[in-house]
């Protein structure tokens, strides 16, 4: 992952950092902005895939998970093996 790397994303985050007195905060699918005081700029929530839209994973991950088996809540089992993975 070379955008990770020292002359990549890290590095372009620790100058705007420092430049801006501001830092990334997350809570659940919501990434913010935050200035020096903690007061949000800016802010997007990461979308959650669906069997036809890439999310925060790709809609064929979440086609392949949804067909590993169903959950069943109210008696707290999984069946494996489901509509996608008879």
């Amino acid at each position: 992952m070379a955008f990770l790397d020292e002359s990549g994303l890290l590095a372009f985050w620790r100058r705007a950092r420092d430049a801006l007195g501001s830092q990334l905060a997350m809570m659940g699918r919501k990434v913010s902005l935050q200035n020096g005081e903690g007061s949000e700029i800016s802010a997007i929530v990461l979308p959650l895939a669906s069997d036809g839209a890439d999310g925060l994973m790709s809609a064929q991950d979440k086609a392949r998970l949804d067909g590993i088996g169903t959950y069943d809540e109210a008696t707290r089992t999984l069946r494996l093996g489901g509509a996608h993975g008879d």
